[in-house]
């Protein structure tokens, strides 16, 4: 996972709470947004917020990719936390290797594809389906590059564009925090979500650029 090594206590201390109350509501969200997955299967357009607004236009194309996408979703969310939890320990790194690959290989392949026909179709219309759009892209650039820098060997790039994917395929859960908090402030609009689509993804990947340098280690050598 990442390394926190600041000589400044207070700032290990303040980083690791933030990194517990982030993977708490990222698992509390996780879970929800699986428990909504017995409205999908068969698809409920009352109860599923989320299809309501597509009962109308859920056809062929759609609703394949849409399965596809939340069904190969997941397995990769938490395979990419498990990859990304023993990368720094040594006698993992086989399974490090192994994960990687398979993560790298399910997103381009499956998840990649099936968010892009979705985001053609996005809620909010072209703002928001250019949101989703680049979005994609730059998952499937991040996701190339991981596997890129891997395979030649460069491990502090690899791990920088390990980090990059990751976040990115984290953002679906930054999506619905965004919009729970819009619903609760009574703000859930058109244009809330336009922004959604931009920004759940945008900030956090902001967020490690600008810290990664203190976040990344310097030397990765013989761990991925």
């Amino acid at each position: 996972m990442l390394i926190f090594d600041q000589p400044n206590r207070r700032q290990r201390l303040t980083r690791l709470v933030l990194m517990s109350l982030c993977t708490g509501v990222g698992i509390a969200t996780f879970l929800g947004m699986l428990r909504e997955y017995a409205w999908y299967f068969p698809p409920d357009y009352d109860r599923s917020a989320f299809l309501g607004g597509r009962r109308h236009d859920f056809g062929t194309l759609y609703s394949g990719s849409f399965y596809l996408h939340v069904v190969c979703g997941p397995p990769i969310i938490m395979l990419a936390a498990f990859s990304m939890a023993i990368a720094n320990r040594p006698r993992w790194k086989d399974w490090h290797r192994r994960l990687g690959r398979v993560v790298t290989m399910l997103t381009l392949v499956l998840l990649v594809p099936s968010g892009l026909l979705m985001s053609l179709q996005a809620y909010g219309g072209p703002l928001a389906a250019s949101g989703f759009i680049a979005q994609t892209t730059v998952t499937a650039v991040c996701g190339g590059m991981a596997g890129w820098t891997a395979s030649v060997r460069r491990f502090e790039a690899h791990s920088l564009w390990a980090t990059r994917l990751f976040v990115l395929l984290m953002s679906p859960l930054v999506l619905r925090v965004l919009a729970g908090i819009a619903v609760v402030t009574q703000r859930e609009s058109v244009w809330t979500y336009r922004v959604n689509a931009w920004i759940s993804w945008l900030v956090p990947l902001l967020i490690v650029e600008s810290q990664r340098h203190d976040w990344l280690p310097s030397e990765r050598k013989g761990i991925s």
